[in-house]
């Protein structure tokens, strides 16, 4: 939640220094070397809710996501 609050703050920063309203943010996770040893499932749990308190709480914020340096399988899982 600290991250989100920081991203608030700096939406904010920008929206005075552009001189209009920056509400969105785009993601960009590099996922180079990830591997499905790294699946285990606590941590696909944490990853599931954090994102869901992401959306909970700053619903219109995200408005793109990209995964990049993926394998195709670990692609297709973030997607899903």
């Amino acid at each position: 939640m600290r991250d989100c609050e920081r991203m608030n703050l700096e939406c904010r920063r920008q929206s005075e220094k552009l001189g209009k309203r920056v509400e969105e943010v785009v993601m960009i996770y590099d996922v180079e070397g990830l591997g499905l040893k790294h699946l285990w499932k606590p941590g696909v749990d944490l990853y599931g809710e954090v994102l869901k308190m992401f959306e909970d709480n700053y619903p219109e914020a995200l408005k793109r996501l990209f995964v990049v340096k993926g394998r195709l399988y670990i692609t297709i899982i973030i997607k899903v």
